[in-house]
């Protein structure tokens, strides 16, 4: 069974080369222009359906080629690349992938892309997309505890843990709100695939999940623009 810890994005400028924290990279209005499908599903609009959330949940809904995205020009070029307002997946390098080949990822793609930096065309990275988990076979609800902060802000106070019992219960209060609940413990089935080394919810945590031997071997690698810590909420997983 791989135990994990959490991916951060690298802010150190040492390494990053820019000193704000916001990334090495960011999508400009011309992205969005020329990328139609990646700004209607993931810029909000009043014309999202509640259920707009399947699509952000699977790599074939949403995945493609990425142009042009723009570096800053102080922004240092590391294997692993945070760009700001790339709302899926991550930009790895070459390096990464062929590391990554070795382990085991949820359902995945990898996208050429291009980046600018103060036109220079930058190549040799890819977007890597994978599927997220819904949890509706995967967790045990029931056990989970949850965090209502965030609703009982939106004037949601009539929620309690004994509302959700089940993926069902989970939902009606997603499509009731507009709002996902997150968890403090996340309770995991035995139908979890416990040898996964990275993965991420769609719901219950904001967070990218990556084994501790994935990080060994990036390590071992010294591939650059890793960053991570332990988990803010404890991962159970049950065996039975």
């Amino acid at each position: 069974m791989n135990t994990y810890k959490t991916l951060r994005n690298e802010v150190d400028p040492k390494i990053v080369g820019v000193k704000h924290g916001a990334g090495q990279g960011f999508l400009d209005e011309e992205f969005y222009s020329n990328h139609p499908l990646y700004k209607d599903l993931f810029i909000y609009n009043d014309r999202w359906p509640l259920d707009i959330w399947k699509k952000w949940a699977s790599w074939k809904e949403y995945g493609q080629q990425l142009r042009n995205i723009q570096l800053y020009n102080s922004a240092r070029k590391t294997d692993i690349l945070y760009i700001a307002g790339l709302r899926r997946g991550l930009i790895v390098s070459e390096r990464v992938i062929n590391i990554l080949n070795d382990f085991n990822l949820p359902d995945h793609n990898y996208f050429d892309i291009t980046l600018n930096k103060n036109g220079e065309i930058i190549s040799g990275y890819k977007w890597l997309c994978f599927n997220l988990e819904t949890g509706e076979h995967t967790v045990n609800f029931q056990k989970c505890s949850y965090n209502f902060k965030y609703l009982i802000s939106k004037g949601f106070t009539n929620y309690k843990k004994s509302d959700i019992k089940n993926y069902e219960d989970y939902i009606s209060i997603y499509n009731e709100t507009g709002s996902a609940v997150l968890v403090n413990d996340l309770i995991l089935n035995k139908n979890f695939n416990n040898q996964l080394d990275l993965w991420v919810t769609q719901f219950l945590t904001s967070k990218i999940y990556i084994s501790n031997r994935l990080i060994d071997a990036l390590e071992a690698h010294n591939i650059s623009g890793l960053n991570y810590e332990d988990d803010i909420y404890d991962i159970y997983i049950e065996s039975e």
